[in-house]
């Protein structure tokens, strides 16, 4: 890590403002929904603005004096709302979110979808700038705004039902810049200013969800109830990582044969049990690589290896580094070398 990076954390997505005004002051204006910045660490201007129960947008508009490294906690609870995040100007290389440690967020001109029971971790580099706007929608709202929608398209239910983490990201151009620029407008007056808000989010969210609809209603074709039972299993592989997991257990549990649950679980997941298993493996050792100071050792016991060995050949074929290879060098190393992994 750099001599002059500095680290900012948020552990409180709805009280951004409040937890980032203490790591990144003094302010030429300050309260607990806006910030303005001008002093030794850059220039920066943040807003929170809430619309009603369940839906607030924040506005960064930021150009840095020094590296600072960005953690932004995900709830650790089950997801309460669905991010819709517009990057002006990209994400800075290597950004990443920690179940998706192999997914870039850094290419420009795209709509960022992800549940907040992710985390985004990276390294924001001194004197480039960065506008960000972005919506918290939260399940309770969109259940109450697009009931028919979701009634229709059970694909959505996933997030919104389960502790299953969410991302997906599209192109954006002209139609939802200009779209962009009346939730950026400070013109309405203040009476009008919610409603007219709460109407471009609608719009917004109709688009992005529509959007996502192509293909995936054959990706997630089969009864809901067997959805359900399906992330109540994967729920299950998620909590017991470190533990030693069996097919024969799965299968009980779920109560399938394993000639059927095997079908299941490939078309669902797109990944046969054992594999999917190491799959979860590896992508919660690369987040606790990333986002904590754990030895490897205990991260193989953590992700249900005994042997650092077996756990290390597993990483290395995974990633094509060893463990201390892709810790190696602090944040700003890693994430950069992310992109080139896969």
């Amino acid at each position: 890590m750099k001599e002059d990076q500095i680290i900012v954390e948020i552990f409180d997505r709805e009280n951004w403002v409040v937890e980032a005004a203490p790591q990144i002051g003094p302010f030429i204006e300050e309260s607990d929904k806006h910030l303005v910045m001008d002093n030794d660490l850059g220039k920066a201007r943040f807003e929170l603005i809430n619309i009603e129960d369940g839906l607030f947008i924040r506005y960064s508009d930021v150009t840095l004096n020094h590296n600072v490294l960005f953690k932004e906690h995900g709830r650790k609870s089950k997801a309460k709302f669905m991010v819709f995040e517009f990057a002006f100007h990209g994400y800075p290389e290597g950004m990443t979110l920690s179940h998706f440690p192999d997914k870039s967020l850094s290419d420009e001109k795209n709509i960022l979808i992800y549940s907040d029971n992710s985390s985004i971790y990276g390294n924001f580099p001194a004197n480039l700038h960065h506008t960000f706007l972005t919506l918290y929608v939260s399940f309770d709202w969109l259940k109450r705004n697009f009931k028919d929608f979701l009634k229709s398209h059970s694909y959505f239910d996933i997030g919104i039902e389960t502790n299953r983490t969410f991302f997906n990201k599209m192109e954006y151009g002209v139609h939802f810049e200009k779209t962009l620029e009346q939730l950026m407008s400070r013109s309405y007056p203040l009476e009008l200013r919610k409603p007219i808000y709460k109407g471009v989010v609608l719009m917004i969210v109709s688009e992005v969800y529509y959007r996502l609809t192509d293909g995936a209603e054959a990706k997630y074709s089969m009864k809901k109830e067997i959805q359900g039972k399906l992330d109540e299993l994967e729920q299950y592989i998620k909590d017991n990582l470190e533990e030693e997991i069996s097919i024969e257990d799965l299968c009980k549990r779920i109560g399938f044969s394993k000639t059927k649950l095997h079908h299941l679980f490939k078309d669902y997941f797109k990944y046969s049990m054992y594999d999917y298993i190491k799959f979860l493996r590896m992508q919660k050792a690369k987040s606790l690589i990333v986002g904590t100071n754990l030895g490897i050792s205990e991260i193989a016991n953590k992700v249900g290896y005994n042997s650092v060995t077996h756990f290390t050949n597993l990483f290395k074929k995974e990633t094509g580094l060893t463990p201390t290879q892709f810790k190696k060098g602090g944040y700003t190393e890693v994430f950069e070398g992310l992109r080139n992994l896969y």
